[in-house]
């Protein structure tokens, strides 16, 4: 059942090749591997992947989690690297390099993974952690909409407070890794009207009753993306 996970406030700022970035000795190491990664994995099969749009491939996401890149920002003592969110702007810019769409495909699956594990619930980390972890269930994020992309404070999808959890209805377009995706990190409005303030995060199973979800769909530039209606499921 869908449930509510809060928000976290992130920073920019690492030191790559075009940013100073604080970054210790570890993260260092860690930014060498995304770059090993890249040039291995990634920088072989790009050209392909960019002319058949095509939603990344498992090998890539089996290697991605072996490297422990997939769990670099979750904490030490769930298996992770603890590492900052300087050393992932120095990793998706290391594959980036190769493949940006690769980058910005890998590291929104990531983001997920940490999001789950420093807002969630502990009843939600352990039931989803350790599949996220290991690459077997795929996390997606899942913010824009057909009438609401750049101005994130119109999105229209809906979350209702009912008995149990919560209600939600609404549409979503665009979610990246949401061709292999079986979860999400969904932002829907608790308030309508009340713009930003009335969002919130909720982790929703795409395999749950209610949900339509629409057939893969390329990108200029972007691997795979995908839509998908949700009709009042809880």
């Amino acid at each position: 059942m869908p449930s509510n996970v809060v928000g976290e406030l992130l920073a920019f700022g690492e030191e790559t090749r075009g940013l100073k970035l604080p970054l210790t000795r570890e993260e260092r190491a860690l930014v060498d591997v995304a770059e090993i990664f890249a040039r291995d994995t990634i920088a072989p099969i790009a050209e392909r992947l960019d002319r058949e749009k095509s939603p990344l491939p498992a090998f890539v996401i089996a290697e991605w989690v072996r490297c422990g890149l997939h769990g670099m920002q979750v904490s030490p003592e769930r298996g992770g690297a603890g590492a900052s969110f300087f050393a992932k702007v120095a990793v998706a810019e290391a594959i980036a390099r190769s493949c940006f769409p690769c980058a910005f495909a890998l590291i929104n699956m990531q983001g997920s993974v940490t999001r789950i594990e420093r807002e969630g619930t502990a009843e939600q980390v352990e039931r989803y952690l350790p599949n996220l972890m290991n690459g077997s269930l795929i996390c997606a994020p899942s913010l824009s909409e057909p009438g609401a992309g750049s101005d994130f404070a119109a999105i229209t999808t809906l979350a209702t407070k009912v008995p149990g959890g919560w209600e939600i209805t609404g549409e979503k377009a665009w979610i990246t890794n949401g061709a292999i995706a079986k979860l999400l990190v969904l932002y829907a409005q608790t308030e309508p009207g009340s713009g930003g303030n009335g969002i919130a995060s909720f982790i929703v199973d795409l395999e749950a009753p209610g949900i339509d979800k629409s057939p893969p769909y390329q990108l200029t530039g972007g691997l795979r993306s995908a839509r998908a209606l949700f009709a009042s499921i809880a």
